[in-house]
């Protein structure tokens, strides 16, 4: 997938279960369901908002959106051994021997469904950037999952110091 020079900045999406934070953390790597529509082929930059429930079990994370990774590149694959193969050529064979633990879990923790494609997101090393993390009430009305996935890095920093952006006012 080609990314245009007019993409989005930052693509943002709900982590909250321990194997994808470790793939994101120690991996430098997230995995979603394939969607057609979605802006993530053109964005610069992944910003995971991590959920309550995994920051209650891991003590480098905090819940909101605190870390933000350039993108390298954006796959598509449709089953484990098709991860894997993407894997092998993107990172190589010895970094998939020392992420095995990782792999390991996610190869349990994710289900596949016959058809079903999902997104492999490469990522440079991710950075934390917002301490304390952007609270989600700030980044979209109501609760639950993030319903926006895209923004720019001032709508980031304008929530950063608890303002609403003027796309929800």
């Amino acid at each position: 997938m080609i990314r245009r020079p007019d993409g989005v900045e930052v693509y943002a999406r709900e982590i909250n279960d321990l194997p994808t934070l470790r793939l994101f953390l120690e991996g430098h790597l997230y995995g979603c369901t394939y969607e057609s529509s979605s802006d993530l082929p053109h964005a610069r930059y992944f910003a995971p908002h991590f959920g309550g429930k995994v920051a209650a079990q891991h003590t480098l994370v905090s819940q909101g959106v605190s870390y933000v990774a350039r993108i390298e590149r954006v796959d598509v694959f449709d089953s484990w051994p098709g991860f894997r193969d993407l894997l092998k050529g993107v990172r190589g064979r010895s970094w998939m021997r020392e992420q095995s633990g990782i792999l390991d879990e996610l190869h349990r923790h994710w289900t596949w469904r016959r058809g079903e494609q999902r997104s492999l997101v490469v990522l440079s090393p991710p950075r934390l950037v917002f301490h304390p993390p952007i609270e989600k009430r700030y980044l979209q009305r109501g609760k639950g999952w993030l319903s926006r996935r895209t923004f720019s890095f001032d709508d980031l920093f304008v929530a950063w110091h608890h303002q609403i952006p003027d796309y929800e006012r």
